[in-house]
């Protein structure tokens, strides 16, 4: 925790803030709010504006709820997550200080930045809508090699619902040793393939965050499957 740059915090646990501000003076709180009604929790965050008004980001549920974050001046952005560049501008309208991104916009990151929104996005998942597919091989995943380069375009990173130490060992591979060489489906949840790391051609992966999803589009795109077919084979 004393390494990362974001501490998230839900609304249930929003009285941990007090000491998370004073044992973590560098990192930025991020606190879910789900319920604005509750007196307590809104005495509170009169307490955090005043304490350390320049650490405290609010992700909020309802759009409804952002008049709130106004009210207490402090940024914010939603547990939405945009899929098309329409849907980030729509965000960018409503004042948001980042947007979650997933699907088709994780492939057009160029035009994306423009924009102008920070983007946040989960390299360790594949596709964020739940629903089930049989693999997650095209979808919107990229490695800790490739960190720097998507960092041009992703301001933050995070790495979703884990158990504690399944998330422990992600900061660290993303975060600390910026590589992975094993098997990619032990770094992608949802991944369900064979490849190994070590064999990926990262060059040519990096197509990925500028290919605008062409394998959904024109169908004449098989690069993904390609470069995992061919580590797949090297390793078996």
């Amino acid at each position: 925790m004393r390494q990362a740059d974001e501490i998230r915090v839900f609304f249930r646990d929003y009285r941990q803030i007090y000491d998370l501000l004073n044992d973590f003076p560098n990192a930025t709180i991020i606190l879910v709010c789900e319920n604005f009604e509750d007196e307590k929790f809104m005495k509170a965050m009169k307490d955090f504006v005043v304490l350390a008004p320049n650490r405290l980001i609010l992700q909020i549920f309802s759009f409804d709820d952002i008049k709130y974050a106004k009210e207490f001046n402090l940024p914010y952005f939603m547990m939405y997550i945009a899929q098309t560049l329409n849907q980030l501008r729509a965000l960018k309208d409503l004042g948001v200080c980042y947007a979650m991104i997933d699907g088709p916009i994780c492939h057009q990151l160029h035009e994306a930045k423009i924009v102008g929104v920070p983007l946040r996005m989960i390299p360790n998942i594949a596709h964020l809508d739940g629903i089930p597919r049989n693999d997650g091989i095209n979808g919107n995943w990229f490695m800790p090699e490739n960190l720097d380069d998507y960092s041009i375009y992703i301001d933050a990173i995070e790495f979703g619902a884990q158990p504690e130490r399944r998330e422990q060992a992600l900061f660290r591979i993303y975060h600390n040793e910026k590589m992975y060489p094993g098997d990619l489906g032990k770094i992608v949840q949802d991944l369900n393939a064979l490849g190994e790391n070590r064999y990926i051609n990262h060059e040519l992966l990096m197509r990925r965050i500028n290919c605008g999803s062409a394998c959904d589009t024109s169908k004449n795109c098989t690069l993904c499957y390609d470069l995992l077919n061919i580590s797949a084979h090297i390793t078996t």
